[in-house]
């Protein structure tokens, strides 16, 4: 495996994290004092709960990005490369709607004033902060 620095290893780890949380919530594992139409309603938009399969397919892609950014697969340098890049595309393309207010482009239909705070105050800098992230994943040589 190719050794990665700090900020890409928290990189991984905080994509990794968010692969795990869609699985729990997939599963509808309770948070204890969360309620789920609420958590809904911040992290969707709406107070309905996505399906469980939503939340795998979620999980996969997110833990795909986290095995990237991480440096697998080791041994085809130049699909980890692309990979890296496409998840930096991706999160930076998301980081750059919510900058322009236009999250409706990502979440169709109306949604929470909730959302949309939450989508102001942690979802677009995390993914500009990811964005990084893989990025400097992609161009680092070991």
């Amino acid at each position: 495996m190719v050794a990665i620095d700090a900020y890409v290893g928290a990189t991984s780890g905080v994509l990794a994290a968010a692969a795990a949380l869609h699985v729990a919530w997939g599963l509808r594992l309770p948070i204890p004092g969360v309620d789920g139409d609420r958590m809904a309603e911040a992290v969707v938009g709406t107070g309905e709960v996505p399906s469980p399969g939503a939340c795998y397919g979620v999980a996969a892609a997110l833990g795909a990005a986290s095995a990237l950014v991480a440096g697998v697969p080791a041994r085809t340098p130049r699909l980890r490369t692309l990979g890296q890049v496409g998840v930096a595309a991706a999160l930076g393309g998301r980081g750059l709607i919510g900058l322009l207010g236009r999250t409706d482009l990502v979440a169709p239909g109306p949604v929470s004033d909730r959302f949309l705070v939450w989508d102001r105050r942690l979802y677009t800098p995390l993914c500009l902060a990811l964005c990084a992230g893989a990025a400097r994943a992609a161009v680092r040589r070991p």
